[in-house]
């Protein structure tokens, strides 16, 4: 502890403050870890432990060494380790040296028990790693279940989202979030999409909302704030490895009631490597859905291109690092989507009761689509089960007149490939070390998408289908810092103090690609979700014509700040960690979701049809 005391001294008032304001008063217990932890014990021949031995742990992409000695009960310890494969060897007065190599995840603690010999052993050539399924931390209670770079780059994936392996997990369920209200929707094709633009991009872990999760990539937080689910998606080739923790959370991983998704992102190494792909999807050998062959939908049309390359290498050697993975996605894919609208001759019969339903509908067209049926007056009374007439004013009408009719209209939609967009994503990494002390490395993230009109709402009037254009900046910069000195790392069971600085800024900005129409009055049969005859929706004009309870407004960046400070090391053979993190989060975007009125025509169908015929509205 008193190396700890004396870098405090040493350092400027300035950096002494900035330490003692992150670290103590910033109400959270912890820093957030991207790192692993290594231990074990040490043994000689006959099974008795060893103090005093030297224990070397080199991580093989960088060359970053730490060293460490056994204590009088012969165990050993490093924290703080970056996610990677060491070389650990162990080496004690009167034995051979013990050398294999250790696999490191992130968020994780391996441990290997070492027993040293007389004659000198061949080096291990496999590497030492958690087998497959959960990993149960013995010492802290942690279950965990780690997703190698191997997984990653041989498991199939449809839309190369490396978080789609999560589900590898066990008790972790796709789940796509609805942040208005409601989980896992689509009827009929109808799946609403929001601040997640790919399918089941959120999961429930042991049984908990994807609100009760948190994400984070090199120790920072990456999650949408408002929502708290997933934030920036990330090229699969810049994904090291990635951990999920899905019980006995230690502190500094802050506040969780379902899950922690860690994501390690790949540091450059020590030599130049590289690689470039494309990934193609057509729509020759897919098939229609279940629903869309029962309505009579022709199968849809997709184009998906994924490509992208990813290289890495020393700049300087054995000091600096550099890496950098870039993705292009390229989806064009459309399919028909069915409706009931009203007809010329039911908007007609209205204006014999009043003129406004008229004159609502007469300035909203409905975009190219074609007829496929109608339902008469009597056909819809049939539908609602209605057979003593009449039952309201729209019972009265004339049973031949046609009130409804069945229209397919082309939308751009997800039909497997992923929604229709261009999007570029990019990583890139630095890593710097600066002495056998210090470590220092950067990442910076980027993703500029662009999800086409009518992905994200859609309409069979014209001018109201919405997409969404998100550009999204991600930055950090820590610093892995080995206090030693004087009285610092001597002496059975001694280990340095390490100081981890993190600071981080994330920026999510979403913003509407709103139609012509789009910002303007909106009528809804009734105020649920869904509303239909026979199964088949009504859609009237509007922003998000099947679901008034959703809307296309919300458009802006949401801004999270995080710093923190994080201390590990070992007193009177104690190890220790403390440190502390402070988070400001702002909140610029703007919400419009009043700036025009929601009209509904009654608590049921039958009642809004009646409104309807008499122009009266809610």
């Amino acid at each position: 502890m008193s190396c700890l005391v004396q870098f405090f001294k040493d350092q400027s008032k300035a950096l002494r403050t900035a330490l003692f304001v992150v670290t103590f008063l910033s109400g959270v217990a912890f820093g957030q870890v991207n790192s692993g932890q290594l231990t074990g014990k040490v043994y000689d021949p006959n099974g008795a432990r060893i103090p005093g031995a030297i224990v070397q742990a080199k991580l093989e992409e960088t060359g970053l060494e730490r060293l460490a000695t056994t204590t009088n009960e012969g165990f050993f310890i490093f924290t703080n380790l970056p996610p990677g494969i060491y070389e650990v060897s162990i080496q004690a007065q009167g034995f051979a040296v013990r050398a294999r190599r250790v696999r490191v995840f992130v968020g994780s603690v391996v441990r290997i028990d070492s027993q040293l010999s007389i004659t000198p052993l061949q080096a291990q050539e496999e590497i030492v790693e958690a087998s497959g399924g959960v990993k149960i931390n013995t010492q802290t209670g942690q279950l965990s279940d780690p997703i190698s770079a191997r997984q990653l780059g041989e498991l199939p994936i449809v839309t190369l989202d490396p978080y789609s392996l999560v589900t590898l997990s066990g008790n972790v369920t796709p789940f796509t979030i609805n942040p208005e209200g409601g989980g896992n929707f689509s009827l009929l094709g109808f799946t609403p999409v929001f601040i997640n633009t790919q399918p089941n991009q959120d999961f429930a872990i042991d049984g908990q909302p994807p609100t009760f999760n948190n994400v984070q990539v090199d120790g920072g937080e990456q999650v949408v704030n408002y929502w708290t689910t997933l934030g920036q998606r990330l090229p699969a080739d810049s994904i090291q490895g990635i951990n999920v923790i899905t019980n006995g959370f230690r502190p500094e991983y802050g506040r969780l009631g379902g899950g922690l998704i860690n994501v390690a992102i790949n540091p450059g190494g020590a030599s130049w490597r590289g690689g470039i792909y494309e990934f193609y999807r057509g729509d020759a050998l897919s098939s229609g859905s279940f629903e869309a062959n029962a309505l009579g939908i022709e199968k849809g049309h997709l184009v998906g291109n994924n490509f992208g390359f990813h290289v890495g290498g020393p700049i300087i050697k054995d000091k600096l690092y550099f890496f950098n993975s870039t993705e292009g996605i390229i989806v064009r894919s459309r399919e028909n989507r069915v409706a009931l609208v009203p007809t010329p001759e039911l908007l007609a019969a209205s204006t014999a009761f009043s003129p406004a339903t008229a004159a609502f509908f007469s300035p909203f067209p409905l975009v190219t689509s074609s007829v496929r049926g109608t339902l008469t007056v009597a056909d819809t009374l049939a539908q609602l089960g209605i057979t003593t007439t009449p039952a309201g004013v729209f019972s009265s009408l004339p049973p031949g007149t046609p009130a409804f009719n069945k229209v397919f209209f082309d939308v751009p939609t997800d039909i497997g490939g992923g929604l229709p967009q261009d999007t570029a994503l990019d990583v890139a990494r630095l890593d710097w070390t600066k002495s056998d002390r210090s470590l220092i490395y950067g990442r910076y993230s980027f993703i500029d998408r662009d999800i086409f009109r009518g992905a994200l709402s859609f309409s069979p009037f014209a001018g109201f289908n919405t997409g969404v254009r998100e550009r999204d900046h991600s930055a950090l910069i820590n610093w892995l810092y080995t206090i030693s000195g004087p009285g610092c790392c001597s002496g059975p069971g001694a280990s340095p103090w390490l100081m981890n600085l993190k600071a981080s800024y994330n920026r999510i900005n979403l913003t509407r690609n709103n139609d012509f129409n789009t910002i303007g009055p909106r009528l809804a049969p009734t105020g649920f979700a869904f509303s239909n005859l026979g199964g088949l929706p009504l859609a009237f004009p509007g922003d998000f014509p099947f679901d008034p309870n959703l809307n296309s407004l919300i458009t802006g960046p949401l801004n999270l700040f995080q710093a923190s400070a994080d201390f590990a090391g070992a007193w009177h053979g104690h190890q220790l960690q403390f440190g502390g993190s402070y988070y400001y989060f702002q909140d610029n975007r703007n919400i419009f979701s009043f700036q025009s009125g929601l009209f509904t025509l009654g608590p049921d169908v039958p009642t809004a049809l009646d409104s309807l015929v008499t122009g009266t509205a809610e």
